[in-house]
């Protein structure tokens, strides 16, 4: 990932811009990230500890966003205690 999306996802997830998080089944998270730029809703796959696949319907044209980024710190945060790290 590039520096500053990380950076940005920082910044929007110490700033509380995830919410809404829910286990959709047993591999997959939903949420809803708000930031300056709007809010949107990312879904992140974790399959052993691996994240696998991330969406956002922000639009962005790489393959991570800030949002994706501020969705992954939550992920670690707060459920990467609980179960294997990611990598």
């Amino acid at each position: 990932m590039d520096e500053e999306i990380i950076r940005a996802g920082s910044v929007i997830y110490a700033e509380g811009g995830v919410e809404d998080v829910e286990k959709e089944s047993d591999d997959e998270w939903s949420f809803l990230v708000s930031a300056d730029d709007g809010e949107f809703d990312v879904y992140i796959t974790v399959e052993d500890g691996i994240v696998t696949d991330t969406r956002c319907n922000c639009g962005f044209d790489g393959e991570f966003c800030s949002h994706i980024a501020a969705a992954l710190y939550y992920l670690k945060a707060e459920i990467g205690e609980d179960e294997e790290d990611f990598e």
